[in-house]
């Protein structure tokens, strides 16, 4: 009887344990992982990230209504929190998204200049025009829509995604010099089926994960021509590309602040990657 008794105790203490460390996100957060699909890697000290309006990709910086901050995943800054406010010149009124290195408010466009090292107003003559057109995206896309969002994702020969007025396309972008020595860019497009519902809106695209108003997506490629192409040497594949819903990150949609193809913060500020092995 007591052996019988010791054996139930154990196998209540270790089922307890399996199911515990395979846990979804819930409103407490998790220790250790999400669903075995993310590891956890840090706990972020930073109580800005729960106003957190926009992120950029990496994500190395993330903004508030008025505010953007540099993030670092890993360390601490000096103010012993995981952000530090970045100081912006003529930050002029509420941010509305970050755009690449970029980002948007409701009066200017501010970029990242990698040779100044801060964020700079796109319209601002003092500062290299050339770089400046190099480094903020958005105007290459500004005839496609009113509301561009844009990630680059290499997909095939496509360097990324953007989203207008929520058309979404694959976009190819390459170089021309022209006699004169000028500099341009000639863009190709691709169309991405999305079949998104009539009130189902685009609200980020981070890498290949596409965050609506009501689901997360990934953008995938798939063979229009598979049958013939897989079965004939001297036949080369063709590709369309399609909106597939990624099933996890739905599932915690409303507990997920930040997510691309490789890492998630979640509402309590964890920082988990993809497919890390620990916890």
């Amino acid at each position: 009887m007591k052996k019988s008794f010791l054996f139930l105790f154990i196998l209540i203490i270790v089922v307890g344990f399996c199911a515990c460390s395979n846990k979804t996100v819930t409103e407490k957060g998790v220790q250790n992982r999400l669903d075995d699909e993310y590891y956890l890697e840090n706990k972020l000290i930073c109580d800005e990230l729960d106003d957190a309006v926009a992120f950029d990709w990496n994500p190395t910086y993330f903004a508030t209504k008025d505010k953007v901050y540099k993030l670092s995943v890993k360390k601490l800054f000096s103010n012993d929190k995981n952000c530090k406010e970045v100081e912006i010149e003529n930050l002029d009124s509420n941010i509305l998204e970050f755009m690449g290195n970029g980002f948007e408010t409701e009066g200017y466009q501010f970029i990242y200049s990698s040779k100044l090292k801060k964020f700079v107003n796109y319209y601002d003559n003092s500062v290299d025009n050339r770089l400046i057109g190099e480094s903020f995206y958005k105007k290459w896309f500004s005839e496609m829509g009113d509301h561009v969002i844009y990630s680059f994702y290499g997909l095939k020969k496509y360097d990324g995604i953007v989203s207008a007025d929520n058309k979404m396309k694959m976009f190819d972008i390459e170089w021309v010099y022209p006699e004169d020595g000028s500099e341009m860019e000639e863009i190709s497009y691709a169309d991405i089926d999305s079949n998104l519902e009539e009130d189902e809106i685009v609200l980020e695209i981070q890498d290949n994960i596409v965050k609506t108003n009501k689901t997360f997506y990934e953008v995938k490629a798939y063979k229009t021509n598979k049958e013939e192409c897989e079965k004939y040497e001297d036949v080369k594949c063709k590709y369309g590309f399609k909106l597939v819903k990624n099933k996890f990150l739905t599932k915690n949609y409303d507990f997920i602040k930040f997510a691309n193809n490789q890492h998630v913060i979640d509402i309590n500020n964890n920082y988990y990657t993809l497919g890390k092995l620990g916890g």
